[in-house]
């Protein structure tokens, strides 16, 4: 039985307009993220477009490494980060993002990517561990490890709004039919009550 995303509490806003943010998830400060290879992607696109933003849902560890890497890119004014968030505000952030990255380099499941599919946001992903059952092919796939493949594929989607639309149908369609929670509950029950 596959987890489940609330489709009822992650949903797309239609009244969202283009921010030229990226978002990302990082809900611990460790290299198996991915979040090295978004970061130099990053500060390469900034070079191609200077009002670029990015937002990473989670923490980073005071002085740590990834405070480090941001202040050795120079891009302490361009990426900020957002915790201690209630399932609304992670909504808003998903949903203010033009596209979101999940650079992972190993998912158990992939909620990040769900919940922004889930939010109709283009998403980029690489399709380690759990991420390739989550996102299938309703995002743009890249390569771990690989701050090139995240730089291009973010260009090639700033560059076709069209495609950009189609994942994001795609990704809210995927979901709804085979990830949304009350298909998990129910599962749960029907196996609850076929074991007795």
């Amino acid at each position: 039985i596959l987890n489940g995303i609330d489709t009822e509490i992650f949903y797309p806003d239609q009244s969202k307009t283009v921010s030229k943010r990226i978002v990302t998830v990082a809900s611990a400060d460790v290299p198996l993220k991915g979040l090295d290879y978004l970061l130099d992607a990053f500060a390469n696109l900034l070079k191609y477009d200077p009002s670029l933003e990015l937002f990473v849902i989670g923490s980073f560890n005071e002085g740590g490494h990834t405070e480090r890497k941001i202040k050795y890119l120079n891009i302490e004014k361009k990426v900020t980060f957002k915790n201690d968030l209630n399932f609304n505000q992670v909504r808003e952030i998903y949903c203010s993002a033009d596209i979101v990255v999940i650079p992972s380099l190993y998912e158990g499941f992939g909620f990040g990517a769900g919940e922004a599919m889930a939010c109709g946001v283009p998403l980029i992903s690489t399709h380690s561990g759990g991420l390739e059952e989550v996102v299938g092919d309703a995002a743009l796939k890249i390569m771990p490890s690989s701050a090139e493949e995240i730089e291009k594929a973010v260009i090639k989607l700033f560059n076709n709004p069209e495609d950009m639309r189609k994942l994001s149908i795609k990704g809210r369609q995927r979901m709804e039919e085979i990830f949304d929670w009350k298909i998990a509950a129910s599962s749960y029950l029907c196996l609850l009550y076929t074991s007795d």
